[in-house]
């Protein structure tokens, strides 16, 4: 079967992109939520478009580019000797009170595309997520159900398609699982399109003798959309706002929480922002967002879960812990087979493999947590293009099939090795 599998695999896998460009780095007990608001309050709502720059900042080490984030710099490309991301006034201010240099800065307002109005119709908005994933699940009775993994702070349903042949919605299962989330952040909108797809290429191919024996003897998840309160805010107005965040109000009166930089593993230490009104706002309090508890909960729940992944776009990366320190996993046997893993699902998609805080540190982030916290062999995908002269968070609706056609050959690999991953050290 391991034979036929990888055949299959690599016929499925798409050649790779070979762009240049820059890299992106991307990811306790709390009160109950306040009130839930219609919209953000009008003064923070300014900070979503207008209040906000992209700022090209001179960087040439690790620890520069650290400081610029811990200074509220939301880290989207990294170049020889700079950096680029998104920024508040504020951040701003600090960057040059700090020293940086800024090579460029112009106002998000300025290059900001349209859509998802008709430009980019191809993409779904929430409820065409729900009713994708509903529909699957009704035309697939013995193999797909729904389960809801939490609300949103808005109360919108966070929900989940799974697949497993003999246990249904919330029912437990002793089968080795999967969990493949889409869209901590609200702009990476091909972050929910990869994961509906792949939901409905394994339906649809569920008669293949391979992806049969797979989902015969696993269990696996699939939430396309995290963020659905700052995607539908995202495109609300019929011009992208480049929202990241969620939309709890902070306050400060800013609005919204960085939910990958919320998760407790190394919460609140570098590559995060105490500041609320920046991008990369860790929030209160480890878990203190509803959309953060809900998947914390979710997996503590289903101790069956062994690999993982979170999309996230874009740069075209294969991202492995840690991510809060450049220090590698003590764990010689899992660095192994997590560094085999990335080699192996880098060469079907085309992408770079490398542990996630080369770079720069970002604390706080989904996998380090899922590692520390249950062992999950947890990956960050960071989707097509390679750089922002590739469209950025907002390459257009033609990426959408390719993306996810370069993503089927990893989806199979991980669920295949949900019963050991440790056994990927020793695959050809």
């Amino acid at each position: 079967m391991q034979r036929r599998l990888a055949v299959l695999l690599l016929a499925l896998s798409s050649p790779a992109w070979a762009q240049p460009g820059g890299r992106l780095f991307d990811g306790r007990a709390v009160a109950e939520d306040p009130p839930r608001l219609q919209e953000p309050p009008a003064p923070a709502a300014r900070l979503f478009k207008e209040d906000r720059l992209w700022v090209v900042v001179a960087a040439e080490t690790r620890d520069q580019r650290s400081l610029a984030a811990d200074l509220g710099l939301s880290i989207e490309e990294v170049s020889d000797g700079a950096v680029a991301g998104v920024a508040t006034p504020a951040a701003l201010a600090r960057l040059q009170a700090a020293g940086f240099t800024i090579l460029k800065q112009s106002s998000l307002s300025e290059s900001l595309p349209k859509g998802f109005p008709k430009p980019d119709a191809a993409y779904h908005d929430y409820d065409e997520v729900e009713s994708a994933l509903a529909a699957i699940a009704s035309a697939h009775p013995g193999l797909a159900s729904l389960v809801e993994v939490g609300k949103s702070f808005r109360g919108l349903k966070i929900t989940a398609l799974r697949f497993n042949t003999t246990a249904r919605g919330g029912a437990p299962s002793a089968k080795p699982g999967a969990l493949f989330l889409g869209s901590h952040h609200a702009r990476e909108h091909l972050s929910t399109e990869v994961p509906v797809l792949l939901a409905k290429w394994l339906a649809d191919n569920k008669d293949k003798p391979e992806v049969k024996a797979l989902l015969e003897t696993r269990d696996v998840y699939i939430v396309p959309l995290l963020n659905p309160d700052g995607s539908q805010f995202d495109i609300q107005d019929g011009s992208y706002r480049w929202q990241r965040k969620n939309l709890r109000p902070n306050e400060d009166g800013s609005v919204g929480t960085d939910l990958n930089r919320n998760y407790d593993s190394h919460w609140g230490e570098s590559g995060s922002s105490e500041y609320p009104g920046d991008d990369t706002y860790r929030g209160a309090s480890p878990f203190s967002e509803p959309e953060t508890r809900a998947v914390r909960d979710f997996v503590l729940a289903r101790p069956n879960l062994k690999t993982m992944v979170s999309y996230h776009t874009y740069s075209e990366l294969i991202l492995y812990p840690w991510s809060y320190t450049s220090e590698p996993l003590a764990d010689g046997p899992a660095l192994k087979a997590f560094k085999a893993m990335g080699d192996k699902m880098a060469g079907w998609t085309g992408y770079t493999a490398q542990q996630s805080g080369d770079f720069y540190p970002s604390s706080g982030d989904t996998c380090d947590w899922a590692w520390s916290a249950r062992k999950i062999f947890c990956f960050t995908f960071e989707l097509t293009p390679r750089s922002s002269s590739g469209g950025g968070f907002y390459p257009g609706p033609s990426v959408i099939t390719p993306t996810a056609q370069k993503n089927v050959a990893p989806l199979l690999y991980l669920i295949g090795l949900a019963d050991d991953p440790l056994r990927a050290a020793d695959i050809p």
